[in-house]
C-alpha cells in the first residue's frame, strides 16, 4: 500500500517539475535576462530546492486526494449491488397462439451487499421506438419440456430456476444465479422483429438500492431455434 502511494506521490512530483514548473523557470530567466541584460543559464540551488518541496507537498496532497476520491467512489460502490448478467439462450414459441419468448441465462452480485431481484419485466424494443410489453403467463408448477425445432434437442424450463421466484432470495456478494424468464407478446411478429434488429430487454430492481438493471439480446440472434407451440407450457 505505501509502495503504490510512493509511487503515486513521484509520479506526481515529477509531472509538476517537468511541467508548469519547469515552464515557469523557463519565463522567469528569459524575463530575468532582459531586465539585468544577461544571459541567464540557471537559476540558484537554494531556489530549486525550495520548488522542488512546494512540489513535493502538492505533490503529495494531490496524491492523497486521487486515493481519497478512489476509495470514497469504492465506499459509494459498495452501498448497493452492481448486479451485471448476460443471456445465454432465447427460444420462441406461442402459448395458446399467443407469440411467447423465453430467455435463459446468468445474474450475478461481484460487489455490493447481498440483494434479492424484483419487479421483473421482458419487453421487446424496435429501432424504430416501437415497444411490446411481455405479459407473464401462469404456470402449473411443473418442470416443462419442449424439443427444439430444426436442433434435434429439447430444451427443459425448470421451476427451481424460475428466476421471479428464486430472485426472491438474495444473491450474495461475489455470487451468481442461472435461471430463466417467459412472456408472452400480444402482436409480436417474429419476423418483423428479426427484419429489423429488435430487442430483447429484461429488466429488473433490486431490493438494496431499488434500481433498475437491464439486459439485452438481439432478436436476429435467435436464427430459427423455435419452440413448437403444441409442446409449450400451458397456462
Amino acid at each position: 500500500m505505501f509502495s503504490e502511494y510512493l509511487a503515486a506521490l513521484c509520479t506526481q512530483w515529477v509531472a509538476l517539475m517537468s511541467g508548469i514548473v519547469s515552464l515557469l523557470i523557463g519565463i522567469g530567466l528569459r524575463i530575468g535576462r532582459h531586465v539585468s541584460g544577461k544571459n541567464l543559464f540557471d537559476i540558484p540551488d537554494w531556489i530549486f530546492f525550495c520548488i522542488g518541496i512546494v512540489c513535493l507537498f502538492f505533490a503529495g496532497y494531490k496524491t492523497w486526494n486521487d486515493k481519497n476520491i478512489a476509495l470514497i467512489a469504492l465506499q459509494e460502490k459498495l452501498k448497493a449491488p452492481e448486479f451485471v448478467g448476460e443471456i445465454l439462450q432465447v427460444t420462441e414459441g406461442n402459448i395458446n397462439g399467443l407469440p411467447v419468448i423465453a430467455a435463459s441465462g446468468r445474474i450475478s452480485n461481484p460487489f455490493g451487499p447481498p440483494s434479492s431481484i424484483v419487479n421483473w419485466q421482458m419487453s421487446v424494443e424496435f429501432p424504430s421506438g416501437k415497444r411490446l410489453q411481455g405479459e407473464f403467463p401462469l404456470f402449473t408448477g411443473r418442470d416443462s419440456t419442449a424439443p427444439l425445432l430444426g436442433t434435434g434437442s429439447t430444451i427443459t424450463f425448470p421451476v427451481a430456476k424460475y428466476w421471479p421466484d428464486i430472485c426472491t432470495q438474495p444473491i450474495p456478494t461475489g455470487g451468481s444465479t442461472n435461471g430463466w424468464l417467459m412472456t408472452t407478446f400480444e402482436g409480436l411478429d417474429f419476423k418483423e422483429a428479426h427484419k429489423e434488429n429488435a430487442l430483447l430487454i429484461i429488466k429488473f430492481h433490486d431490493v438494496v438500492a431499488d434500481r433498475a438493471h437491464t439486459l439485452s439480446y438481439p432478436m436476429n440472434r435467435i436464427k430459427g431455434v423455435r419452440l413448437p407451440s403444441a409442446n409449450m407450457p400451458n397456462q
